[in-house]
């Protein structure tokens, strides 16, 4: 589970990582970086027990790689040291260079170096899996394991470091840099850090407690440097081009006057004198010819591309590997470039040696040699490259167009339809390779494209959308880059708004709202696109037109399903929530979850951006939150009372302030300008000055047990109403603290209260799912509008045969209704219904009741009452319908119909009302009576009345549990909704069946009493284990199954604790009421 572990945290092996750079810059010197090693400040450095941050700084070109890749060397040369390090390199996938993949790498191979500090990642990696490293809390989760590694007593003498913190992706780049300091300060652990003189890093680094360097004040020694590296190159170049030794001499001293202490202008210099056409005879006039400075040197690089023999193909490929988003695979580059599509790779090879070594390869990855030359590429873009940069990006556009409409389904084959992305592996080859960058950044090149797009890319993208979204949806889901492409489709949505085409607003409108619907899904199941998502999407959605030809044919039928898109943008799931709250602005939503933690989702991007990490003690799990009115803080209401402001842009909490004692913060408010913070918990309202967090002392109205506020809502000028747990609502005086509006409401429990801007109208809702609107300038409490309010709907059942319909309130009376004819033909006298009844026989023929005040049975046949028994607890008929199991007040009957007349009556304590729940079942054969009480299950012989089995399975048996039972195996749900299973020869737990569907019915096959029918699918049940056969619901609930085998996803509006399954029929009732 380690290695698994380690596998999974992994982003890149630093070491390779290292080997590489140090091969492609030439090979590291050790004369060449020797100096720092006698540097004072770098003695210092080492030798200070408290200075732990050393920070080398220094121009493009200055060797600050290299010297660190040398002092790595060195260091790890000392056994006691143990060092963990990270190269940011620009010119690679923004993946590999931002904070997040900077402390992954660190702790990886920390770990890998010294595999006992790996539980302590184990422990949050256990709980989480893989999410833990790449899910928007990431960074915030890998800050906090490191800081347990470091404070592991066993791991002493640890050094850090990270090259290149201005190559860190900019958006994380602080964030890194914060944590940095922070751990060098708190932490015994050292820093070493490198990054350009850039001021925003100096500010940063200011603050710090460190040991600077800066290869611009070390020129001397840098210049020395530099003179070794020539020294090597010269060296290298004399024995492959024959210098005599005054050519070597000439070049050597050449060099040194040029170079101007600039490793990478050495570097490039050398690799155009090494190139094939330069030979020994020509080198001076060569050299001669090149300019001093990398500005220059790139001039002239550039000006050698543009006058070559493939110059148009080089132009090309500089102008596109210039702007796109990262660098890019030779597959890639023959799609994005149309003239290269016929290059083999040993060709695209030789084409990228002709692009002036701006361009070096890596594992057939094209990347810039230096941040610098793609820096100069771009100024020079507009007036050197075949088009604009804008230009450029609408022909990467409208090429990434043109090749995606090749895309097909499946293109990986994929056998089960619900197979799950962690579980498939890219074929070799991958029929995906050459799609990849086109399938995840065609948007943002049209993006980009700005005005260079026209009518006819407006044309492409419809016949695109109309014939290829979903195999692009799948490619997306397949390549792991979902979350892309709903981003991608927001930003569409946006372009086209201002497009005079009514159609394609339309279509992107409805795509939006299909792959916001399903994105969860096509998340972590890619054949989903043509099941699950074109199954429930609404039957008059466009995509589901436009799609209909791909619609799997083994679903006959689906019923119920709505014809437009609801109110419902998007479902988060995998968290319970306990409060929400939108930013003023509408673009943030603020959830707290049940795990303690705060998460920002960005409602344009549909992604989380921000998560404020979870709080220490359970006690403290957030009830209430709410943003301020310029959205720079987040008020957090917590369990124990306490209310938490947090800065939103450092993600730091500025302010705590015990509002409550020990009782739950239920709902917060900001006033309009942000200075006063209102919050209500069990006993009153608190209002604060937060800017002198001072409290304005609790208001109350009455001290009874109704009194307690729920829900507060300010308005704009002294107004504040809060809605009280018994009803009534209050509005106050801010000013002076007293109530003065006080309306009674009828209904119990004000969820949520607001007021209208001009303080005149006041909405509150309550739990009945009304919703109640007041006049506050009226004197009287009268509400304006009526109440909008859910009906009771009556409660049916049919008989086995359909004949029969009972239809009926708890209340009474029973109607029986003839389903042939829709008439009601009689009206059974009954008052009072006792929860599970009435019943009907297998075979129709009987029909029993139950009340508060006596049990009937009734014969089907006239509808005439044959027995009378007084209130029973519980009743069952046995499956041949010839017998009836009746629980009394601790007694059970066993009535046998046919006859009229009692066989067995059990007389045991535990049937007494105080001990039994129910339920209660006969087998087939009417052999086995087992009843389910309040502690235990028990199974007794109709035939001698004598108690066989009592299992005691420590869980409560409740009369919504079910049991059955017969020669082989006694059956048994759970209030956990789950099935144990028995083996009845032994008493032996076969095993046990989870699930979150409600057991609402099962039933043994009658032509194999070892096979189980249940509303979550069929079971096969032997002596060893179980097996599911047919459809059934997963034990998640998440999935329909066929066998074991997920096959078809259950958006979460469709999910219920109560379904149905019959052979390949499933009936969903949907909490909303909803039947499908």
């Amino acid at each position: 589970k380690d290695q698994k572990c380690l596998r999974d945290l992994r982003v890149i092996n630093p070491k390779t990582q290292k080997t590489t750079i140090q091969k492609t810059k030439g090979g590291l010197l050790k004369d060449a970086y020797r100096w720092i090693l006698d540097h004072a400040d770098f003695c210092r450095f080492r030798e200070d027990p408290e200075s732990r941050l050393l920070w080398i700084k220094g121009d493009p070109g200055k060797g600050k790689t290299m010297l660190l890749c040398g002092i790595i060397d060195e260091l790890q040369k000392e056994s006691s040291q143990t060092i963990s390090y990270f190269f940011c390199q620009a010119t690679q996938d923004h993946q590999l260079r931002n904070a997040t993949a900077v402390l992954r790498s660190l702790i990886w191979l920390l770990c890998s170096s010294q595999p006992h500090l790996t539980s302590h990642v184990r422990k949050r990696y256990d709980e989480e899996g893989k999410d833990l490293f790449v899910d928007v809390s990431a960074f915030s989760a890998l800050e906090e394991i490191l800081q347990e590694i470091l404070e592991d007593p066993s791991l002493e003498d640890a050094v850090f470091i990270i090259d290149a913190m201005d190559e860190c992706s900019e958006e994380t780049r602080t964030e890194l840099i914060d944590l940095v300091v922070r751990f060098s300060e708190s932490c015994h652990a050292k820093w070493i850090v490198s990054s350009r003189n850039w001021p925003a890093i100096e500010e940063q680094f200011e603050v710090a407690d460190k040991v600077k360097v800066s290869l611009e004040l070390n020129k001397d020694a840098v210049s020395k440097a530099v003179d070794i590296f020539i020294d090597s190159k010269v060296d290298h170049l004399a024995r492959v081009k024959r210098y005599d030794a005054k050519t070597k001499e000439t070049v050597y001293d050449t060099l040194r006057q040029k170079a101007n202490d600039t490793f990478l202008w050495v570097a490039l210099v050398c690799t155009e004198l090494a190139r094939p056409n330069i030979r020994s005879w020509n080198t001076m006039d060569t050299l001669y010819s090149i300019p001093e400075g990398l500005e220059k040197l790139y001039e002239r690089m550039f000006e050698y591309t543009l006058n070559c023999v493939d110059a148009a193909y080089c132009r090309q490929i500089l102008a596109t590997t210039c702007i796109t988003f990262r660098p890019i695979a030779f597959d890639e580059l023959r799609v994005l470039v149309k003239a290269l599509e016929d290059f083999n790779t040993e060709q695209l090879e030789q084409m990228i040696g002709e692009c002036g070594s701006f361009l070096t390869l890596e594992e057939g990855i094209v990347y810039f040699v230096h941040q610098s030359a793609q820096d100069f590429l771009l100024k020079q873009a507009d007036d050197t490259f075949p088009t604009s940069i804008k230009g450029q990006n609408c022909l990467i556009f409208r090429r990434s167009l043109e090749v995606l409409t090749e895309l097909k389904r499946n293109p990986y084959r994929l056998q089960s339809p619900g197979v799950l992305i962690n579980e498939i592996s890219r074929p070799d080859p991958d029929p995906l390779a050459h799609f990849q960058y086109s399938c995840v950044h065609w948007v943002d090149h049209l993006e980009q494209a700005d005005d260079e797009r026209n009518t006819s890319d407006v044309e492409k993208i419809v016949q695109f959308v109309e014939a290829r979204l979903l195999y692009w949806l799948e490619a997306l889901s397949l390549l792991g880059k979902m979350s892309e492409g709903a981003h991608a489709v927001q930003k569409l949505k946006s372009m086209m708004q201002n497009v005079n085409h009514e159609a394609l607003q339309s279509l992107i409108e409805d795509v939006r709202r299909f792959v916001l619907a399903y994105r969860h899904v096509l998340e972590i199941a890619p054949l989903q696109v043509y099941l699950s998502a074109l199954v429930f999407c609404p039957t008059g959605s466009l995509v589901k037109k436009l799609f209909q030809r791909e619609e799997v044919n083994w679903i006959d039928n689906i019923s119920n399903i709505p014809e437009h898109w609801d109110a419902c943008i998007q479902t988060l799931e995998g968290r319970l929530a306990l409060a929400v709250a939108f930013s003023p602005d509408d673009r943030r939503l603020a959830l707290c979850f049940v795990d303690n933690s705060i998460r920002i989702w960005d409602t344009v991007s549909s992604n989380y951006v921000q998560v404020i990490e979870p709080l220490a003690s359970p006690r403290d799990v957030p009830q209430s939150v709410a943003y301020s009115p310029g959205e720079q803080c987040l008020a957090i209401g917590l369990g124990d009372g306490t209310i938490e402001i947090w800065d939103l842009d450092s993600a730091r909490r500025i302010q705590q302030i015990q509002a409550h004692q020990d009782t739950p913060v239920q709902d917060l408010a900001f006033s309009p300008d942000g200075m006063l913070l209102a919050s209500c918990a069990r006993g009153g309202v608190k209002l604060m000055h937060l800017a002198i967090t001072d409290s304005i002392p609790t208001m109350r109205a009455r001290d009874d047990d109704e009194d307690n506020p729920w829900s507060i809502s300010f308005v704009a000028g002294d107004l504040l109403a809060t809605g009280l747990e018994g009803g009534a609502v209050q509005v106050w005086d801010i000013q002076s603290g007293t109530c003065v509006k006080m309306i009674q409401s009828p209904n119990k429990g004000v969820l949520s209260v607001a007021l209208s801007s001009d303080g005149q109208l006041l909405a509150s809702s309550v739990h009945d799912s009304t919703v109640k609107i007041w006049d506050l300038t009226l004197d009287s409490d009268a509400d304006l509008d009526n109440d909008y309010r859910f009906g009771l709907t009556n409660l049916i059942i049919f008989s086995p045969d359909g004949r029969w319909i009972a239809s009926y309130q708890y209340s009474g009376p029973v109607e029986i209704w003839d389903s042939l004819k829709g008439t009601c033909i009689t009206t059974l006298d009954v008052s009072r219904i006792n929860e599970g009844s009435p019943v009907f026989s297998a075979d129709g023929q009987w029909f029993l009741s139950m009340s508060s005040q006596h049990t009937k049975l009734w014969k089907t046949a006239d509808w005439t009452c044959v027995k009378t028994w007084g209130p029973t607890r519980f009743c069952v008929f046995s499956p041949d319908s010839r017998f009836l199991g009746l629980v009394l007040f601790g007694l059970c009957i066993v009535w046998d119909v046919t006859v009229e007349s009692t066989i067995q009556k059990l007389d045991d304590s535990s049937l007494a009302p105080r001990w039994f729940s129910g339920p209660i079942v006969l087998s087939k054969d009417s052999r086995w009576l087992a009843v389910g009480t309040l502690d235990k299950t028990r199974v007794w012989s109709t035939e001698s009345g004598t108690l066989i089995y009592e299992f005691d399975d420590g869980r409560r048996c409740g009369r919504n549990n079910l049991i059955e039972v017969n020669s082989k195996w006694l059956v048994c749900t759970t209030e956990q909704s789950s099935i144990k299973v028995r083996d009845m020869r032994t008493g032996t737990l076969i095993a046990v069946v989870y699930g979150t569907v409600t057991i609402g019915a099962m039933w043994f096959d009658p032509a194999n009493d070892s096979r189980l029918h249940t509303c979550m699918g069929t079971i096969d049940i032997d002596t060893q284990t179980i097996r599911r056969v047919g459809y059934g619901i997963s034990e998640d609930g998440e999935w329909i199954l066929k066998g074991s085998m997920k096959f078809l996803w259950i958006p979460s509006e469709y999910r219920s604790a109560e379904t149905a399954i019959r052979g390949a029929t499933l009936v969903i009732q949907c909490d909303s009421g909803r039947i499908v």
